[in-house]
């Protein structure tokens, strides 16, 4: 374990520039008031987009509650938070965790492959956590101002955020891994990720339409039984992304609701990981070496 969090915090500190900044701060002025500039230029750039989508989650908050479905706001922040990662995490982890510069250098010391893949997935959901946040605080501050809801909820809005990026990681992980060992036992390896990572998009392209396809014929008949019920139409939106609906169900239901949408949550998102941490305890360094091997 000690060794697992030694390496984890030098991935850290190599990825972030932590202790540059620290050296920056105690001796280079310049380059500290330079990086200081940089980060209120990207402030007020993300200022104006994280106030068109509050104003654009406030209209959607607003409209839900004629018909009385204030919580859709959240489904949809969660979805579209959990689906952004989903096809975006495949691309980050595969140049994070595959296709690294200091692959080789992990592979020669002495940890476990499995912790190795370990510390750069959290490097990579540590990546991802501000972009949930982004998606996410908007949407649950005006549900939980329109809805007077107290501290309990916010506590719980963090821990639902944290897990959102999990699961969509977990996927992008798994056929990563089944990617790159794919690619390793090939000559064609160029090739072969190219090839697979436009057959990944495309799976997803398919899946999102698949879930339009099950659209009702009837289109009045499902619009008047969404409108009956709350619930109803928050699984109808969370399909795309199941943990959606449990993460609603925890910031809008009953106690007994939240519980046991917590424990699905928790049970699913834990589950898948260790699962992906399981196969990469055994595959993982095949597919990470692949590309430092030379072909026969």
């Amino acid at each position: 374990m000690r060794k697992f969090i030694s390496l984890l915090k030098l991935q850290i500190n190599a990825r972030y520039g932590l202790s540059n900044v620290l050296y920056n701060i105690k001796s280079d002025k310049k380059a500290l008031w330079k990086s200081i500039g940089m980060g209120l230029v990207i402030l007020i750039a993300m200022a104006e987009i994280i106030g068109i989508y509050t104003f654009m989650m406030l209209q959607l908050y607003k409209g839900s509650l004629i018909i009385n479905a204030p919580q859709v706001v959240l489904t949809m922040a969660a979805v579209a938070s959990g689906i952004i990662v989903l096809i975006f995490g495949i691309f980050y982890i595969l140049s994070t965790v595959f296709l690294a510069k200091d692959t080789e250098l992990l592979a020669s010391l002495p940890i476990s492959q499995g912790n190795i893949f370990l510390s750069k997935f959290i490097l990579v959901l540590l990546g991802e956590y501000p972009f949930a946040f982004f998606l996410m605080l908007p949407p649950v501050i005006i549900y939980g101002i329109g809805q007077n809801m107290g501290v309990i909820y916010y506590l719980l809005a963090i821990i639902c955020t944290l897990f959102i990026p999990l699961v969509p990681l977990v996927i992008s992980s798994l056929l990563s891994l089944v990617l790159m060992n794919i690619v390793g036992r090939s000559r064609h390896r160029d090739l072969i990720t190219i090839i697979g990572s436009i057959i990944l998009l495309v799976g997803m392209f398919l899946g999102q339409n698949y879930l339009i396809s099950q659209m009702p014929d009837n289109e009045q008949e499902f619009l008047v039984e969404l409108l009956k019920s709350s619930n109803a139409m928050v699984e109808f939106m969370g399909r795309a992304f199941p943990p959606a609906i449990w993460i609603t169900k925890i910031l809008s239901g009953t106690f007994s609701e939240a519980m046991v949408n917590m424990a699905n949550l928790l049970i699913v998102s834990l589950g898948a990981f260790g699962l992906v941490y399981f196969i990469a305890s055994f595959i993982y360094q095949r597919g990470a070496t692949a590309q430092f091997e030379t072909r026969a």
